[in-house]
């Protein structure tokens, strides 16, 4: 959509003012820590875009909280893998050894959206060191978050998720549904189906003795089946929806959605 477009769909801008308003009225509050997943487009025209709509989440949140957010790297993942496009398996080896290494304050995020990418611009906000999916924060517990991603547990207890789900975070979903809901993956991890098992992984990361291309081996991850998981988990939690600006938005308990979404895993995944 173009910006004319969006202003001709726009009742009222929205502003930091408005934003965070509407934020309270969803039931955000002073100290929550947040998994943020969102669309600018969504919330129509906004006054100072990506910017205003971080700034409200952090004034929101206050000083005693903290806002989170995913930060995939898909260009760092193996390009045999690779399907949006797809690249010549020429191409393979030279993309591996010819990128730079991860670097959490260099290597851009993927598809996660300009309000993700304006936290990260960010000064006090901390990502972690996974290089395919990084996590970011901002605010009072966000080095906790962040710090320790190992690479063979990229969303399960040990990482990032694994840890806003012991802080009792809130899912935030401005403008989106549960197809990006990141926290769904810690389920994911969590849950046992016939035929699960790992995969191999590679990229190039940066180690005591310079940059080097390593593989592991990890959860396969897949989020084909969220919308219709979302849909029937949130029966089992309490969803708080309303309006973020024009986008219609939902904020719901991690440990409850989480929780419910476990053994639908289990049950409906083969």
């Amino acid at each position: 959509m173009s910006e004319s477009d969006l202003i001709h769909s726009t009742s009222r801008p929205g502003t930091i003012s408005s934003i965070r308003n509407d934020l309270r009225a969803l039931g955000v509050m002073d100290g929550d820590v947040l998994v943020v997943h969102s669309s600018l487009s969504s919330m129509g025209w906004i006054a100072g875009g990506a910017a205003a709509v971080v700034d409200a989440l952090l004034e929101v949140v206050g000083s005693r909280g903290t806002v989170s957010m995913p930060a995939h790297s898909g260009d760092w993942s193996d390009p045999s893998g690779w399907e949006n496009p797809p690249v010549p398996p020429s191409w393979w080896p030279e993309i591996v050894e010819g990128r730079p290494a991860f670097d959490p304050y260099r290597t851009p995020l993927r598809e996660m959206g300009v309000v993700a990418e304006n936290l990260l611009l960010r000064r006090d906000t901390l990502r972690s060191s996974h290089p395919l999916h990084s996590h970011m924060a901002n605010g009072r517990h966000a080095s906790e978050i962040v710090s320790h991603q190992l690479l063979d547990d990229s969303f399960g207890d040990s990482s990032p998720l694994g840890r806003l789900y012991d802080m009792n975070a809130k899912v935030l979903l401005i403008g989106v549904g549960h197809g990006q809901n990141t926290s769904l993956h810690l389920a994911e991890s969590r849950a046992q189906w016939s035929g699960k098992s790992p995969v191999e992984f590679r990229s190039r990361v940066l180690t005591s003795d310079g940059p080097m291309t390593t593989t592991w081996m990890g959860d396969e991850v897949d989020a084909d089946d969220f919308e219709v998981l979302g849909q029937h988990v949130e029966q089992a939690c309490e969803v708080r929806v309303g309006k973020v600006a024009q986008a219609n938005s939902r904020l719901v308990g991690m440990r409850t959605l989480v929780d419910a979404a476990v053994p639908w895993f289990t049950k409906n995944r083969t």
